[in-house]
């Protein structure tokens, strides 16, 4: 009989750590979002050297301002990608939760810029993929 092999997970990691303090119930939650946080502020700490954070408070509240938004953004972005790029379900993306919340807080200020450039991949892609077929007729309406 095969012995079970951990979760490693960054997820499943945290969850365990933060099990040996709260009960597992409360765990399971706090586990998954503790990575989030730890992941974009590391993240938002390279965008922020790339600022011009003129102080502290500046600085804090730009490193703040960018994990909430990891923090509300990422769960969303990883279902997405769960469910339209990965069909091995939950567990495989449990492994995206750190890049994907690092990703965010790395984005930073930039996500004018970062939506502008997906827009146009995405209507490039459309009209590749939607591009009527060349008509072997003779006129424009269709008519020999």
């Amino acid at each position: 009989m095969a012995t079970p092999t951990p979760d490693l997970d960054p997820a499943a990691v945290m969850t365990l750590v933060a099990g040996v303090f709260v009960g597992p119930a409360l765990a399971g939650v706090i586990g998954p979002y503790a990575v989030i946080i730890i992941a974009a502020l590391a993240g938002a700490s390279w965008a922020l050297s790339d600022e011009t954070a003129t102080n502290t408070t500046s600085a804090l509240w730009f490193l703040l301002r960018i994990t909430i938004t990891a923090a509300v953004l990422t769960s969303v972005v990883v279902a997405l990608l769960e469910r339209y790029l990965l069909p091995g379900g939950n567990e495989a993306s449990r492994w995206l939760i750190a890049p994907v919340a690092f990703g965010i807080g790395w984005v930073g200020r930039d996500w004018p810029t970062l939506l502008r450039w997906l827009g146009s991949l995405l209507s490039r892609i459309a009209a590749a993929r939607y591009k009527p077929p060349p008509s072997d007729k003779g006129g424009d309406d269709g008519r020999p």
